[in-house]
C-alpha cells in the first residue's frame, strides 16, 4: 500500500507540483512525476482532474516503487529528481 503526496515548490514563475508516493512496508518516498504549472495554465484547465488521472494511470501501470528509487524523505527524492531530469523554465518571480 502507497500514501500519495502532491508536493508544491515555486520556481521561475511557475508552480512545480510533485507527485510522491510513500511506500507504508518500507516508508521510502518515491517520485512518480513532477509538472509544471503556470497560472495561465490554472485558469484554463482543471489541473485536479489531469493529476488524478495520471496519478492512476501510473499507479495502475507499474507500482511506485518499481518505477522510482526510493529515499528515505522526500526532499532527498526531489533532489534526486532535478539531478536527472531539468527544471523547468519560466518568467522569473521576486
Amino acid at each position: 500500500m502507497f500514501e500519495k503526496h502532491d508536493i508544491w515548490e515555486r520556481h521561475q514563475g511557475c508552480v512545480v507540483i510533485h507527485r510522491i508516493f510513500r511506500d507504508l512496508d518500507t516508508g521510502l518516498y518515491h517520485l512518480q512525476q513532477s509538472e509544471a504549472v503556470t497560472l495561465a495554465e490554472s485558469r484554463t484547465r482543471t489541473v485536479t482532474a489531469e493529476q488524478f488521472a495520471l496519478s492512476v494511470d501510473l499507479f495502475l501501470d507499474e507500482p511506485p516503487s518499481m518505477r522510482a528509487t526510493g529515499y528515505k524523505t522526500v526532499p532527498e527524492a526531489i533532489a534526486a529528481h532535478w539531478r536527472e531530469f531539468e527544471r523547468p523554465t519560466g518568467p522569473r518571480t521576486r
